[in-house]
């Protein structure tokens, strides 16, 4: 049986004396698209955080592509061939959509002194093939019409796409995402989404992605993960998992006590 791309095993983060996340561990196989749910505050963020090293782990263990990562940086992580696209964009302002999208992109000629110095005519040829891809992704979220706007003029929505965008420039093999389709239109949610099973299909890319719309669970999705109070407490096929009674109880649970953080 093939190695998995991404491998948790008992992950804890700890803030003070609350345990965020508690001996998490979840698998993500190469190609593969799952699911990561559960309540507001349950640690669904903190965990993809802490996978990517934005936030440090307590414990346990993190292996992406046969590499033990749960050490590294998130530059390291990212250069392993990891991206991210969290709940709040990390955009340059002042900077077009264009030029936010162009300076995600991984493994750059222009990243290095020597190569733009004596690959002038390769550098321009990898410039041009970058801004068309970056085209056809802008056209793709619907924002093609805000290619040269800066990016800190655009709507709270419209940044979230641009993220989107910007981690798919990268070409990850595995990507993380939290809530891709909150805060867009239905149908431009579930355009994204399949787009996204188009790269699983296509160029056998994995996604572990957070979402609340049941409804692209259920269509996109191979495996679901529950979360919830720090632990993985229920996994399967997502048809199977939202139907489990230990689903309803995590939900209804949590809508009991106001699904405070």
């Amino acid at each position: 049986m093939a190695e998995p791309l991404l491998k948790v095993e008992n992950l804890v983060k700890n803030y003070g004396g609350l345990c965020a996340v508690d001996g998490a561990s979840l698998e993500v196989g190469r190609g593969r698209f799952v699911g990561l749910v559960g309540p507001n505050g349950c640690g669904k963020t903190t965990l993809l955080s802490s996978i990517y090293g934005l936030r440090p782990s307590d414990g346990g263990r993190v292996t992406f592509a046969g590499r033990h990562i749960e050490k590294m940086a998130p530059h390291q992580i990212f250069d392993l061939g990891m991206g991210n696209a969290f709940q709040f964009p990390r955009l340059f302002p002042k900077m077009t959509v264009l030029d936010n999208m162009i300076i995600a992109a991984r493994n750059q000629p222009g990243d290095h002194l020597w190569n733009s110095l004596l690959r002038r005519g390769k550098w321009h040829q990898d410039e041009e093939r970058l801004a068309i891809r970056a085209m056809q992704l802008l056209e793709l979220l619907n924002l093609s019409h805000l290619t040269f706007a800066k990016a800190g003029e655009m709507s709270g929505g419209q940044q979230k796409l641009l993220e989107i965008g910007r981690s798919l420039m990268a070409e990850p093999e595995l990507l993380l995402l939290d809530e891709p389709a909150a805060g867009v239109n239905p149908v431009l949610g579930r355009q994204i989404f399949a787009e996204l099973d188009k790269l699983k299909r296509e160029k056998d890319m994995s996604f572990l992605i957070i979402e609340h719309r049941l409804e692209l669970l259920i269509s996109y999705t191979d495996w679901v993960y529950v979360m919830d109070r720090g632990k993985i407490v229920l996994q399967g096929e997502p048809e199977k998992v939202i139907n489990d009674p230990i689903f309803f109880e995590v939900y209804i649970g949590a809508s009991a006590a106001g699904g405070a953080r």
